[in-house]
């Protein structure tokens, strides 16, 4: 028997050795099979490149897909029925496909987790509605711990119908995502309810960029909520060539930027309508100062509501080092630009903004103020073009174009200081006078240097106040 068994065991090892030999085989087919839409450049290469361009440029990354291998169909989403598809969504990722999405509408009822994923494209065929359930701030797409996300031409349609959820399209979960791109997708309503957030990163990333979006009908006017873009503790992004619009009693803020941001640049969008700033900074006393961001060649059209004492550009509290560079403002019911600090009851007057630079932006017909300046300091006023400043004054009083303000809020400011002028332009009959500071306060602006190059003309008062 011993030799017998001695004698087969060469065909055995032969046998076992054969199947090893066909696994890998078989292996790399069916990895073969599975990458049918993966990039030959990795999803993070591709979203760096957009990221890279020049300064001016926006750049929109497309999904690479053969047309070939499976979809969220294969994994058991039925569109078009009405029922929840987030578990066939949720199954796709998992087995570590792209999500390839095929026209239709789906509905999204539980939120689908994007975790510790690496170069992987989710993207619409044709023209694909996810529709949100009842999540809240989790969002339709929750991302976190990923690197190299590529989400596309998707619509986001929100079933939010009060201001106090956050119903949210896209939600990133943790601040360790590196590498995210939103392209050429839209966040929009459904028969009056619609998303509070667009897009809502507070919880921070890196390398984050959001082109060639739209987002309308966003639900919400207070805070938190009604927002296109929200970025909080983000690092150099970019969010560009998107367009959103404020309706009526619900858009709050079309790009929001929080306290951590450093190097973003907030590029050619289009923004128009929202109840308070269409692009605000706020950062308090004890968050880390939002920096060395870039807002630039946006135009802005309409809101603040004029209950809102803001611009349509606000730069509030701990927020240094910001560029306000060639954007077009038109049409505030406020003001255009405002650059504050932001103390109130639980801050301190170390609070305040400084070394902002305003620069070659044309602000038209602005309701109040066409910029101004309070409890903030070092900041630069270069070469803009300010005309018809207090245009929806209805007592003759008028606005001047450049105020500079002991403190617009709150007494507890410091005041503003070393506040330099050079080549700004006023026009407009409307416009009480160019310029005007606060005096005979204790508190008043102090080191304002106005250079001769300005084009500062009398006008209904004076010329300076």
């Amino acid at each position: 028997m011993s030799r017998k068994f001695n004698s087969a065991l060469p065909n055995v090892i032969k046998a076992i050795a054969l199947i090893f030999l066909i696994l890998p085989v078989n292996g790399m087919a069916l990895a073969k099979r599975h990458v049918y839409n993966r990039p030959q450049t990795e999803v993070a290469d591709l979203i760096k490149q957009a990221l890279t361009a020049p300064q001016n440029s926006c750049v929109s990354v497309k999904p690479v897909y053969s047309g070939k291998g499976q979809t969220v169909i294969d994994f058991g989403a039925k569109p078009n029925d009405g029922n929840d598809d987030s578990q066939a969504f949720q199954a796709m990722l998992d087995a570590n496909h792209d999500l390839v999405i095929p026209e239709g509408t789906y509905n999204i009822n539980k939120s689908v987790i994007v975790k510790m994923k690496k170069n992987v494209q989710i993207f619409g065929l044709g023209t694909v509605n996810l529709v949100s359930g009842d999540q809240k701030k989790t969002g339709i797409f929750s991302i976190s711990a990923s690197t190299g996300v590529l989400i596309s031409n998707i619509t986001f349609i929100g079933t939010a119908a009060k201001p106090d959820c956050q119903n949210t399209g896209i939600f990133f979960g943790s601040k360790d995502n590196d590498y995210v791109g939103v392209f050429d997708c839209k966040f929009t309503d459904k028969d009056g309810a619609g998303l509070n957030i667009g897009i809502n990163a507070q919880n921070g990333s890196s390398h984050f960029i959001a082109s060639g979006c739209t987002f309308n009908n966003l639900v919400g006017t207070t805070s938190g909520n009604g927002y296109g873009i929200l970025v909080a503790y983000t690092t150099d992004s970019k969010i560009c060539n998107n367009v959103f619009t404020g309706s009526s009693g619900n858009g709050r803020h079309a790009v929001y930027l929080s306290a951590g941001d450093e190097n973003i640049l907030v590029i050619g969008n289009t923004m128009s309508g929202f109840n308070s700033a269409s692009i605000m900074f706020n950062c308090y006393t004890y968050q880390p100062e939002n920096k060395n961001n870039i807002i630039k060649n946006n135009t802005i059209t309409g809101g603040p509501d004029p209950s809102n004492r803001v611009g349509q550009i606000t730069v509030f509290g701990k927020c240094w080092n910001n560029i306000i560079d060639s954007n077009k403002l038109n049409g505030s019911k406020q003001m255009g630009i405002f650059v504050s600090g932001n103390s109130g009851p639980k801050f301190d007057a170390a609070n305040v903004g400084r070394g902002a630079k305003i620069m070659n932006n044309t602000i038209e017909n602005s309701g109040t103020y066409g910029i101004a300046i309070s409890g903030a300091n070092n900041v630069d006023l270069i070469n803009n073009k300010i005309d018809n400043a207090g245009s929806n004054d209805d007592r003759g009083n008028g606005y001047t174009a450049i105020y500079i303000s002991s403190n617009i809020y709150d007494k507890v400011l410091p005041p503003a200081h070393d506040i330099r002028l050079k080549n700004n332009v006023v026009t407009g009959k409307n416009t009480r006078s160019p310029l005007s500071m606060d005096k005979g306060s204790k508190n008043k602006p102090y080191n304002i240097d106005i250079d001769k190059t300005n084009v500062l003309p009398k006008m209904r008062v004076s010329g300076v106040e």
